[in-house]
């Protein structure tokens, strides 16, 4: 089934306004692992590698895309865009209790924003305290001022029930979110269209859809909290961008926000790959050029899974792992002090023909990287791992099963070009990776998992 997001954004262009929520529904704002975090992973032995320690497809059936994993413990949830509803598209939910091992049926995400028929773009991250959050996208099924497409959502009882769902952005796009080491200070980045680039009268055809489309501005929007999203207050972000998409967003517990973007005027040739860190709470911003002409081979201006990705671990550090012009290689860079980033360190393979889809987390000394490799028109699922906060890097190791030595019925094909991975530390040093997936060309869409462990290899032999 092929995901058109240019409905969306058409139904959404009558949305106006931007709402910033006052407050969400009444929630308990205690659980039992708030006076007791769970304790950040010790750096693993010198000779520990990393190891798929379990690997499987996700029950239910459903085709899903973009999905976004988070784990606390034992605890992991799942949470993808359940695409059988066509251009009503919800959100579904997978749970597991023991570590990833066995999932339960997948559940929808039964409570709607007012007015609304489609879910979509989620992202999925828990505080280690018992909490999981969400944020995601939504379409109103009418022009309503006063509905919000950005919306905020939290659960403690591992997705059986979720606060809200409330409004944060207006006419947004692609939230993504950030929590503090502390757990209280949130951060979300969106796409929020200018309401001055949006058309002045009906649309009354495909082709001046298409036109005005091509005519809508994306502003960086940037909102915070700091009461666990009862109340969110706007930032101001970076500016110079012409047409920005966030892909990542990390805050700490004082003034110190980070977000990483590709910005574009609608071409490929032009889209850059940035990352943007104030220290100040957003009065001043520093912008790093990540890659120029990000991909003068595509049309489109961000479309193509190249983007840029972003996680804060120990000791506040930021990590960020970023495609290369033309899909070529994939690198991470550091920062100890939110301002100046250390050099590349290259993970991905020099033959590969295409890097796509990154996805990086951090948690303590540890931090996980997972990327897509194109050889032969077929896609595999890479994972790379540093257990000293970036400084050094594990060898590669395939996340998805091969059949037999360079079998050309290895690797899976991609849902589309507009998806996104997701790989989340446990809080133990555990990574979990989930992406989306066809076994074969136009086949259905699956959700594949798995659990890298770091172990000491066992001896072998006498």
């Amino acid at each position: 089934m092929k995901v058109d997001r240019r409905a969306f954004i058409v139904a959404a262009l009558g949305v106006g306004g931007v709402g910033v929520a006052s407050r969400l529904a009444t929630w308990d704002e205690t659980t039992d692992r708030d006076r007791t975090p769970a304790p950040m992973p010790p750096e693993p032995p010198d000779d520990a590698v990393p190891t798929v320690a379990f690997r499987g497809l996700l029950p239910g059936g459903r085709p899903c895309v973009k999905p976004t994993i988070a784990v606390d413990g034992g605890r992991a949830m799942v949470v993808a865009i359940d695409v059988a509803g066509g251009t009503e598209m919800g959100l579904a939910c997978w749970t597991s209790g023991d570590g990833g091992r066995h999932w339960g049926a997948p559940a929808p995400i039964a409570t709607w924003p007012a007015a609304s028929r489609a879910m979509f773009d989620p992202w999925l991250l828990t505080d280690h305290r018992g909490r999981f959050h969400l944020v995601h996208a939504s379409v109103a099924r009418e022009p309503v001022a006063d509905r919000s497409p950005v919306v905020f959502r939290r659960s403690t009882d591992d997705g059986v029930s979720w606060g809200g769902p409330e409004g944060v952005a207006g006419i947004g796009d692609r939230p993504m979110l950030g929590i503090g080491p502390g757990g209280r200070r949130l951060a979300i980045a969106c796409a929020m269209v200018d309401p001055a680039s949006l058309p002045t009268r009906p649309l009354r055809s495909p082709d001046e859809a298409s036109a005005a489309i091509a005519k809508i501005r994306r502003l960086c929007g940037l909102f915070v909290s700091g009461d666990r999203g009862r109340s969110w207050s706007a930032v101001a972000g970076p500016e110079g961008m012409i047409h920005g998409i966030p892909f990542g967003v990390a805050c700490d517990d004082g003034d110190r926000i980070a977000c990483c973007w590709i910005d574009s005027d609608g071409k490929g040739s032009t889209s850059r790959s940035l990352a943007c860190t104030t220290v100040d709470g957003g009065r001043t911003w520093q912008t790093t050029t990540l890659v120029e002409r990000l991909q003068p081979d595509r049309e489109h201006g961000f479309n193509g899974g190249r983007f840029p990705v972003l996680a804060q671990g120990g000791g506040g550090a930021l990590h960020l792992a970023y495609v290369g012009a033309n899909g070529k290689g994939l690198s991470v860079r550091s920062s100890r002090d939110w301002r100046a980033w250390g050099e590349a360190i290259p993970l991905a393979s020099d033959a590969a023909e295409e890097v796509r889809f990154p996805s990086i987390a951090a948690r303590g000394p540890m931090v996980h990287a997972t990327w897509m490799e194109r050889r032969g028109g077929r896609y595999r699922m890479w994972y790379r791992g540093s257990g000293d906060r970036g400084t050094s890097w594990s060898a590669p190791i395939l996340l998805d099963p091969p059949t037999a030595p360079d079998s050309p019925e290895d690797g899976f094909y991609v849902s589309s070009d507009d998806d996104q991975a997701s790989v989340a530390d446990d809080g133990a040093g555990t990574a979990h990776a989930v992406w989306a997936a066809r076994a074969s060309a136009g086949g259905t869409l699956e959700v594949r998992h798995a659990v890298i462990a770091w172990k000491v290899a066992e001896p072998s032999g006498p």
